[in-house]
């Protein structure tokens, strides 16, 4: 079967606008694999490395027919935590 590149969909905008709804509502209707930013951004100070993250380990490996992959921040220890 030949590859098929995933459609890759983003929702921006501020804080409270119902993003997480919106998300949840298409992966409810379409399927597919939902990937919060809030996961991965490194710390309080990561958007920079986080937004540089989401694009090296995800977005160009599906791109290229490989899977993606990123290591999720865990907020309470402040660290680096699994690889999802």
């Amino acid at each position: 079967m030949p590859f098929v590149k995933p459609h890759i969909i983003l929702i921006d905008g501020m804080s409270g606008v119902g993003k997480s709804h919106l998300a949840n509502q298409m992966i409810a209707g379409l399927g597919g694999v939902l990937v919060r930013l809030d996961d991965l951004y490194p710390g309080w100070n990561g958007l920079d490395a986080g937004r540089q993250h989401v694009i090296d380990s995800v977005l160009v490996p599906l791109v290229e027919g490989r899977s993606g992959r990123y290591t999720a921040w865990n907020w309470e220890r402040d660290s680096a935590g699994e690889v999802v």
